[in-house]
């Protein structure tokens, strides 16, 4: 009987020994797997980190406004830009604009410190049951990251140093900084950057006087400044400002009675304002050539340009008389 239980105890004490084996071989792999993929992670972050653009070089956050020129009683003849945009200080943009913004572009501005990992995560899974990669998850700080020093080319590696400069960034300027850069950065169709430039197309008024459904109506097209472009296709822009609403209500910055009043106005917007040309096409025919290769839409200092004048009275002689002039 001993015989036997001695062989009985052999025997679960091989079977144990069989196990703790497989279980150190399987421990022993699921840690190797993961300092490899931790260190082949780290190999990737550090290599699309290499050459990412510094935020703290001089000159890093100027925003390229026009070159406006005037004729000696102060008439504005023409406007020189690569991007058309009138850029203003905060304080001159309605706070329920910039809060409309805010609501429907990252309602965690004022929290998270230039990157939001709740929302990238949230982001992951919706492209994982879309089937493809829909939603960015970017921040206001990464996309101002995005359109000062990348592309809007949509890979991992640019997402790393997306992620890396809007950290640097954050640790250079305020949040009220940070929020009047977007906001006079911003695409929102048909050519116009900055809500401020939009405001005067849309509305004919700067941005500062805009009412509530106007703030939430240009607001909404940033997501999709092409789809959305309020002259051809009125009706997604308004949907889309109902949603900043809806948003601008849910992270408090309206009350329901405010929402409930502002769904209830369509927004008259203006026919789409063209440059500035008539009779300052000459000045623009005559400046034009320096002007792409010299100052790349930083203007230059104020001072008179040589042959303007003469210019303006070739350009006027060769004008045809008005009716009943001639």
């Amino acid at each position: 009987m001993s015989s036997r239980l001695r062989r009985i105890r052999k025997e679960r004490e091989g079977t144990k020994r069989v196990w703790l084996r497989v279980l150190t071989v399987v421990v022993a792999s699921v840690v190797g797997l993961t300092v490899l993929g931790a260190t082949a992670g780290l190999a990737y972050v550090g290599q699309a980190l290499q050459g990412m653009p510094d935020p703290d070089k001089p000159g890093a956050f100027r925003i390229a406004k026009p070159t406006k020129i005037y004729s000696a009683d102060g008439k504005l003849l023409a406007n020189f830009f690569l991007e058309n945009r009138e850029v203003v200080k905060l304080s001159q943009i309605s706070t329920e604009l910039a809060n409309a913004v805010v609501a429907v572009e990252d309602h965690r501005f004022y929290r998270h410190p230039g990157i939001a990992p709740i929302g990238v995560g949230r982001a992951v899974v919706r492209d994982i049951r879309g089937g493809g990669r829909r939603e960015g998850g970017s921040t206001l700080t990464q996309q101002l990251a995005r359109t000062i020093f990348l592309s809007n080319v949509k890979t991992f590696g640019r997402k790393i140093k997306e992620g890396g400069i809007a950290l640097l960034i954050e640790a250079q300027l305020s949040k009220k900084q940070i929020l009047e850069f977007y906001l006079n950065r911003v695409y929102l169709s048909a050519g116009v950057y900055g809500v401020e430039t939009m405001s005067q197309h849309l509305f004919r008024k700067p941005a500062r006087n805009v009412t509530l459904p106007e703030a939430a109506f240009i607001a909404g097209l940033i997501r999709a400044p092409s789809a959305l472009s309020p002259w051809s296709n009125y009706d997604g822009a308004l949907r889309r400002s109902h949603l900043v609403l809806s948003q601008m209500r849910a992270q408090n910055f309206i009350t329901a009675d405010a929402e409930a009043a502002a769904l209830r106005v369509r927004p008259s917007i203006q026919p789409s304002r063209p440059s500035p040309e008539g009779m300052s096409g000459w000045a623009k025919d005559y400046l034009r050539p320096p002007f792409p290769t010299g100052f790349r839409g930083h203007p230059p200092p104020c001072r008179p340009v040589p042959g303007l004048e003469s210019a303006r009275k070739q350009a006027t002689a060769h004008r045809p008389l008005p009716k009943g002039r001639r």
